[in-house]
């Protein structure tokens, strides 16, 4: 009667030598930025102005002249208690020398500091999550 748990895992058997080659041609190349971390809180204080969530996501990145940009995709997830957004990392140009290492913020407006209780930011494929604790 109870389900306690569900779980999936994509299963991908390549066989064929030909197939294996077309995979690896269509999947696209990293970007070399590499995601830290990802801390999210929602601040609920008095006199802030309304529950706003906070996310920072730290980044390491190869060239000093990447632009980030954070793309809020909405609710997510079964219980629609999760925002979820989309890391953007483009190089505008040639890589400048140097790296980059540092924070990214994003911030948004809530109409209540209930609205969301985690936070998932996608980037070249893969999702990192943190739970978001409310400051009062």
């Amino acid at each position: 009667g109870e389900v306690e748990a569900v779980g999936s895992k994509p299963i991908l058997q390549i066989r064929d030598d030909k197939v294996a080659a077309l995979s690896s041609e269509q999947m696209a190349p990293s970007s070399g930025v590499i995601v830290r971390s990802v801390n999210g809180w929602i601040n609920a204080r008095p006199g802030s102005g309304g529950p706003t969530l906070i996310t920072i996501v730290n980044v390491f990145a190869p060239c000093l002249n990447y632009e980030f940009k954070l793309v809020d995709k909405g609710p997510f997830g079964f219980t629609g208690l999760t925002l979820l957004i989309e890391l953007v990392a483009t190089l505008p140009d040639a890589c400048q020398r140097g790296i980059f290492e540092g924070p990214i913020r994003f911030e948004k407006a809530l109409e209540s500091s209930s609205d969301f209780d985690s936070v998932a930011v996608e980037f070249e494929g893969e999702l990192y999550f943190d739970p978001l604790e409310v400051a009062v």
